[in-house]
């Protein structure tokens, strides 16, 4: 059995990329939801009821975008990087990212259902009372979870930290060639909006 790659970076951090990226190399590979469970919702289920983190969803190869916000519920499911190395020993994680201000904007400008909503729809599930408020938590959790992972994998030589805005696809090809075969030609860009994003 293959070891699982984790892509334990936030939402709009070319997950979409990655995630058709493996998948046309023929990797089973979770993006967000599938048919039946969101893959946040599911880890979240999971950990309530003292299972693996994965029990249920466990036949996939990839995993990206730990984030739901659907209603009223918001969640940053990448927060459980602990709980999934232990569960699944071994496995490699990438820590993939934009700059802060690039990542922040990036996420104002997400569109779903033709609109650019995501953070009122954040600050509704979180009862905020401004969406000031949501940007300062952002700041806060992208400072947060790059201190703390990066402090918890440090030594590991299966944890990776990507820049998505300045580094290749070269540079996980070569991070996960003993076990997975990936050819470079596959990468495509996807859901571009503005920002920068990977090479």
């Amino acid at each position: 059995m293959l070891p699982k790659v984790f892509f334990i970076g936030f939402n709009k951090t070319a997950t979409c990329a990655f995630h058709q990226f493996f998948l046309a190399n023929h990797y089973n590979s979770f993006h967000w939801r599938n048919d039946t469970d969101y893959l946040a919702k599911k880890i979240v289920s999971n950990y309530a009821m003292n299972l693996d983190l994965l029990s249920g969803i466990d036949q996939y190869d990839v995993y990206s975008d730990f984030n739901y916000c659907e209603n009223n519920e918001y969640i940053e499911a990448n927060e459980y990087y602990r709980e999934l190395d232990e569960d699944y020993p071994h496995s490699y994680f990438i820590m993939q990212y934009r700059p802060l201000d690039d990542w922040i904007l990036s996420r104002l400008n997400h569109v779903k259902n033709g609109k650019k909503d995501y953070i009122i729809r954040v600050q509704k599930s979180l009862d905020l009372p401004n969406i000031d408020m949501v940007l300062d938590m952002w700041e806060e959790q992208w400072k947060v979870a790059h201190a703390e992972i990066a402090k918890y994998f440090k030594g590991y030589n299966k944890f990776l930290q990507f820049n998505v805005a300045e580094e290749s696809i070269d540079k996980i090809v070569h991070f996960l060639r003993e076990d997975y075969e990936l050819d470079p030609k596959y990468f495509k860009r996807v859901n571009v909006s503005n920002e920068k994003t990977i090479k």
